[in-house]
């Protein structure tokens, strides 16, 4: 599935992005994953299903360690780690992870991310920007939750189910589809 990532529109209050965290979709060796920025992080996180989704080398990490916070009794060895390729938009990079078992995202990524790239995070609009490789890059969050009231028009790819969810929430609603092009060798008539 595709979709389209739009700017969201500036909001009104300084509240608004006060807790939200960083989400994002991006690329990765052609599939969608989700990706979150999270500046508390200490380390760059992969999810181990994704790992084996798309088949990823794994390394031994140089350093293992335990992490007991994700549940109270329980300690998770963190004793691999590898390189994710990842694209948004025009941003392409490469970045060492460990990879630990995850449900929240795909990809996280921490502080050794921001440092490595000279990241300023703008906290009002939390938006991050950058400059790799010559080019300087803005990421903006994606609006999961829309604000209603809205009169701007909104052009977003969604599946058929979110679809009809947004018809139900909605008054007008418009949709685009695209269709197989079929051609008929022989038609017959009734």
């Amino acid at each position: 599935m595709n979709k389209v990532l739009l700017k969201p529109a500036k909001e009104t209050t300084e509240q608004t992005q006060r807790k939200d965290l960083f989400r994002m979709v991006c690329k990765s060796h052609g599939k969608c994953c989700k990706l979150i920025i999270d500046n508390d992080s200490t380390d760059n996180l992969v999810a181990t299903e994704m790992v084996e989704k798309l088949e990823l080398k794994r390394l031994k990490h140089p350093t293992p360690y335990k992490v007991s916070w994700l549940q109270k009794g329980h300690q998770l060895l963190v004793d691999e780690k590898c390189e994710v390729e990842f694209q948004i938009g025009r941003y392409k990079d490469k970045v060492i992870c460990d990879i630990m078992p995850m449900d929240v995202c795909h990809i996280l990524l921490g502080r050794p991310w921001q440092y490595d790239r000279k990241v300023v995070h703008d906290g009002l609009t939390n938006c991050y920007k950058f400059v790799k490789d010559g080019i300087k890059h803005m990421l903006v969050p994606i609006k999961e939750e829309e604000t209603t009231g809205t009169s701007e028009p909104r052009a977003l790819l969604v599946s058929g189910k979110q679809f009809l969810k947004q018809v139900e929430d909605s008054e007008v609603s418009y949709a685009v589809v695209r269709r197989v092009k079929r051609i008929l060798f022989h038609t017959e008539e009734s």
